[in-house]
């Protein structure tokens, strides 16, 4: 069967886990945090990931978010073997494809929202000008359009 480029790319998924292993410590000492996880989530796909404390949610996350490196095993990132990736290289995709929301929110308190927002599109070097619309545009989807000028605490 003959496919098309684009056939084939809308066929790979956004992220793609095969057999990744996170392995802390070494010998006696080692800590199997995952064995073997296999995930694949395509495009608008919303996945949650979920299980008892202990069992590698922050682990998983922290490779998915380029924060950390599996032991083995293979992570795909729209077909980019991230593996394969320097450090700097995976700040630069973490900079401009990934985005985080954290449980404990990691708000800077002295900064208003508007900021808070924008800090991420600063380092990815958008223009004051866009940066400023999406921001603003973001904060109206969440429901805190009114709120641009408030701080976290």
């Amino acid at each position: 069967m003959n496919m098309t480029v684009s056939a084939q790319l809308k066929d790979n998924p956004i992220i793609e886990l095969k057999g990744i292993n996170k392995v802390y410590g070494i010998g006696s000492a080692a800590m199997h945090a995952l064995k073997g996880i296999d995930m694949r989530i395509d495009e608008g796909e919303f996945v949650a990931v979920m299980g008892p404390s202990g069992s590698g949610k922050s682990t998983c996350m922290n490779i998915l978010g380029c924060l950390d490196t599996a032991s083995s095993g293979t992570f795909l990132f729209k077909g980019l073997d991230v593996g394969r990736l320097s450090r700097n290289q995976r700040a630069l995709l973490r900079r401009n494809y990934l985005g985080f929301v954290f449980q404990g929110y990691n708000l800077l308190n002295r900064t208003s929202a508007l900021e808070n927002i924008e800090l991420p599109l600063i380092y990815r070097g958008e223009n004051v000008r866009d940066r400023r619309r999406r921001s603003l545009a973001a904060l109206e989807w969440v429901g805190l359009k009114g709120w641009e000028t408030h701080t976290p605490s």
